[in-house]
């Protein structure tokens, strides 16, 4: 439900932006965000905080103890740091010549906190993240996969507005509007099939579909490499691309089978923080190339600007391809080593 909240955002956020302007979008999201926090209040039940500890009978790792309510302040600077310094990496090197002193320097950067950010979480009594577990080898392999997932899903909500908008003959010349609707069928898929997927995993086991999943994502950002010259098309072509990343998420359900029950909190929230980086690592990609493979063209106004061309459209979808087929290699990766390590296979 995750991937469907996010398309249908890319849906309201248009209409939104059409009716309202761009400004309307932070407000629209205030009633948003109130609502949310009412329902957390009110429907996430309340666990006790008191130190538990358990072991799994898959892994020989032993569940953390818990220590109150401790936050890893240095691990989460450090990782931030990471974070954004990696992604100012991208976005200088879309800069050409002109950002290549900014992309070593940041480069620099970046390897020096994540090196520093290792370094703290080994050491720390309540990490950020377990790198005992982190390291597990499904959990390992699942982590990476939402790295990949979140990259590649980001590139396409980010790259998709951006190809709607821009004039002819590079783009399709459309209003916000008309790219909400583009996207439309792809975030009505999102909706629909994420209980089915649940559904169909609790029957036959998530396992059986990872693998499937990510071939049909494959297969539909390949398509959209050598199919996106019109709308039709392009709206047609992600509805293969959202029916696979519905069924790639069951893997998360694979990663907590290997978990011990103490740790299924630390578990799914860095899963879930690899996406969230990877969404944010998507869109700096597309905008690197779309910086990088520009044309000249004059605006009814008379006023000549650069916008992205079919070479930039091309290299992200591209890019993108390469990504799905290596999230297609980790899912037969985590598929093989679960049955070896004894996950049934209707689990």
């Amino acid at each position: 439900m995750y991937q469907g909240g996010s398309a249908v955002g890319l849906v309201l956020g248009a209409a939104v932006v059409y009716f309202g302007g761009w400004q309307s979008v932070f407000y629209s999201a205030i009633p948003v965000s109130l609502i949310l926090l009412f329902l957390l209040w009110k429907v996430i039940p309340k666990f006790p905080t008191a130190p538990q500890e358990g072991k799994d009978k898959n892994t020989s790792d032993s569940a953390p103890k818990r220590h109150g309510k401790v936050i890893d302040i240095p691990g989460v600077i450090t990782m931030v740091l990471t974070t954004s310094t990696f992604m100012l990496c991208f976005t200088f090197l879309g800069k050409g010549s002109e950002g290549v002193g900014l992309f070593w320097t940041f480069l620099g950067i970046g390897l020096a906190s994540m090196a520093a950010f290792f370094f703290i979480e080994k050491r720390s009594e309540s990490p950020l993240i377990n790198l005992k577990l982190a390291f597990h080898r499904i959990i390992r392999v699942g982590n990476i996969s939402y790295l990949m997932l979140g990259i590649v899903q980001y590139i396409i909500f980010s790259t998709i507005p951006t190809l709607g908008q821009t004039p002819e003959p590079y783009g399709f010349g459309m209003t916000t509007l008309e790219v909400g609707l583009l996207q439309l069928p792809q975030a009505l898929v999102f909706v629909a099939l994420g209980p089915i997927a649940g559904m169909l995993a609790v029957k036959h086991g998530s396992s059986r579909f990872i693998v499937p999943g990510s071939i049909i994502m494959c297969i539909g950002i390949v398509a959209l490499l050598a199919f996106h010259s019109t709308s039709g098309q392009v709206a047609s072509v992600l509805i293969l691309f959202a029916v696979g990343g519905a069924f790639v998420t069951l893997s998360a359900n694979v990663i907590i089978w290997f978990t011990p029950p103490g740790s299924t909190g630390v578990v799914s929230a860095t899963y879930s923080t690899m996406r969230i980086i990877g969404g944010a690592i998507g869109p700096v990609i597309a905008g690197m190339f779309m910086a990088l493979f520009t044309s000249p063209m004059q605006t009814p106004e008379g006023v000549t600007s650069s916008v992205p061309n079919t070479m930039a459209f091309n290299a992200i979808f591209l890019f993108g391809a390469i990504i799905s087929l290596s999230l297609v290699a980790l899912m037969f990766i985590m598929k093989r080593r679960a049955l070896k390590m004894g996950m049934p296979s209707n689990k």
